[in-house]
């Protein structure tokens, strides 16, 4: 009975072969440059603790907490905060007439800014004498005709 549990179906030995293959070739690699893995192993850890920060370090505004307290001694709690994450949520949906429009859909986000800034008419290209230079169609630069 004990040696029956302990046979593996050949699913589970695949699945434990291939666990172990990568972390033999995961050793290895750990093994052939180790200063770029404890590098890259820090950065990441930074990037995911600031991450984590954000998360963690939230609080709500001194009115928000007083009113969540409140509808808690009420036996409340838990329907105070999915309203108030509906109103946040609905507060950060664009309205039903734009919600086509990207600029509004991420306005705040940085990818936002990068589109605006990237539909802006860009600036004039000159040359060193001050002449007025285009990329024409064949994407080389020739001074522009005079206006």
């Amino acid at each position: 009975m004990i040696l029956r549990d302990l046979i593996m179906s050949w699913q589970e030995g695949v699945a434990v072969t291939v666990v172990l293959l990568g972390l033999g070739a995961g050793a290895f690699l750990v093994a052939q440059r180790p200063s770029f893995w404890i590098e890259f192993g820090s950065r990441l850890g930074m990037a995911m603790l600031l991450l984590a920060w954000r998360y963690v370090s939230r609080r709500m505004l001194p009115e928000e907490e007083a009113a969540w307290r409140q509808a808690e001694r009420r036996g409340q709690g838990d329907e105070w905060l999915r309203k108030q994450r509906l109103k946040k949520k609905e507060s950060l949906e664009p309205p039903a007439a734009d919600r086509g429009s990207k600029k509004l859909r991420y306005a705040g986000s940085r990818a936002a800014r990068l589109y605006i800034r990237d539909r802006s008419p860009p600036e004039p290209i000159r040359s060193a004498d001050g002449r007025d230079l285009t990329t024409e169609s064949d994407g080389n630069m020739t001074p522009s005709p005079p206006s």
